[in-house]
């Protein structure tokens, strides 16, 4: 069984690691690409800033970093917004083409000579008319609504998000928001030394289930505690992410392969840590197994090698069917 290690866990409020471990600062990130804009006189300019910020948003939902993610997607909308006005100027002063531009001209020398067209800038009709709308508004009346947007954002940080910081300078509101949202979970009574979580993994919920699993294991959790994680090769870096948010300890990876597939992705993973050191029987699990893909959730063999090694109440969350010797619970 490997070493037990701990995660470094960064706290700061508006950086996250990446792979290589160098943070990535969203304040920086957001003042250098809003300047950047700012100079911006071309609309391949801009649309570089809006498809980095793009980028820069999908990443922080797998860091499940909040800040980083509030950042670039205004940087997004500043930078879709300075496209449509540069659209806009374009067509007012004849250097865009219409669809298909001159369609009366067909000598070599005009098709070069021809304003581009929509196709050439690489913006489709639909983009085009949403950026140029969003060009519309007044400064005043834009800076406005990206105000509006922040208050929310920063509500949900204050409900659950990844900054244990935040969560402590609003707790209040943050506690009242906690309580609500247990109780839509209806989440079971009482505590647990083991706790298995299969969630529902997808790209556009990492930061939502991240706050979720935080939740959920302040509320079940034993003074000590084993959490053992289902997860994929797609989203195991978010485990980790998880993991830390939830302040456990990494242990070690499990790995399921699946008897019988023999192409793409043969294995799934559980990411393990645990709550106050705890401890379980280690010459009576193995890291990696082989074990036949079920109709329905995961494999019996894991659940009988987790309940043979642990003691006390164990919660299968996000349960598909039940286990034996295992409390189930789902949404």
């Amino acid at each position: 069984m490997a070493s037990k290690q701990k995660f470094k866990v960064n706290n700061n409020a508006v950086g996250v690691v990446q792979p290589s471990g160098e943070p990535i600062k969203a304040l920086t990130f957001y003042n250098s690409a809003k300047t950047a804009l700012e100079k911006a006189s071309r609309i391949d300019e801009a649309q570089m800033i809006r498809n980095k910020a793009e980028a820069m948003r999908a990443y922080a939902a797998q860091a499940l970093d909040r800040d980083l993610q509030t950042y670039a997607t205004e940087i997004r909308m500043r930078a879709e917004r300075k496209i449509g006005a540069l659209l806009k100027a374009q067509a007012r002063v004849g250097e865009r083409a219409g669809r298909g531009g001159d369609q009366k001209s067909t000598s070599l020398s005009n098709d070069v000579d021809r304003p581009p067209t929509l196709e050439d800038l690489g913006i489709t009709r639909d983009q085009s008319s949403r950026w140029q709308k969003l060009a519309e508004p007044t400064e005043e009346d834009f800076e406005r609504t990206l105000e509006g947007m922040r208050p929310s954002m920063a509500a949900s940080r204050a409900a659950g998000g990844t900054s244990a910081l935040l969560r402590k300078i609003n707790q209040p509101e943050a506690e009242a928001a906690e309580i609500e949202t247990r109780k839509k979970l209806k989440l079971p009574k009482g505590q647990f030394e083991v706790l298995v979580l299969n969630p529902p993994w997808a790209a556009d919920n990492l930061l939502d289930l991240g706050d979720e699993v935080r939740l959920i294991t302040d509320a079940v959790l034993a003074k000590k505690a084993h959490v053992f994680l289902w997860t994929t090769n797609d989203y195991l870096q978010a485990a980790f992410r998880v993991l830390e948010n939830c302040s456990l300890d990494f242990v070690c990876l499990f790995g399921w392969r699946k008897e019988g597939v023999q192409q793409g992705y043969n294995e799934e993973f559980v990411v393990y840590g645990t709550k106050d050191d705890a401890k379980f029987d280690i010459n009576k699990v193995v890291t990696s197994f082989d074990a036949p893909v079920p109709k329905v959730g995961k494999p019996e063999e894991f659940y009988s090698m987790i309940a043979d090694a642990t003691k006390g109440a164990r919660l299968n969350a996000y349960a598909k069917r039940k286990i034996d010797g295992f409390e189930r619970w789902s949404k």
